[in-house]
């Protein structure tokens, strides 16, 4: 398993966003040979999210239970 977690920091408004992502190692096509990779990206854009940067209009972050159904779908 590949645990990752990411700060990012805003300097006007000295804000401060954390993200934290895991993933199984072997468990896509992409986890098989860059799981880490995969999620430290997870990690740093769910940390800039939470300042709000990059999020859709209808959206927010993904909880955990939607990211796994959208993984079986």
């Amino acid at each position: 398993m590949a645990i990752a977690s990411a700060k990012a920091i805003a300097k006007i408004g000295n804000r401060t966003g954390t993200g934290h992502a895991s993933e199984v190692i072997g468990d896509s096509t992409i986890n098989k040979t860059s799981a880490l990779e995969n999620c430290e990206t997870s990690a740093i854009g769910r940390a800039l999210g939470t300042l709000g940067f990059g999020l859709l209009e209808a959206g927010g972050i993904a909880s955990a239970d939607e990211g796994c159904r959208r993984r079986t779908h």
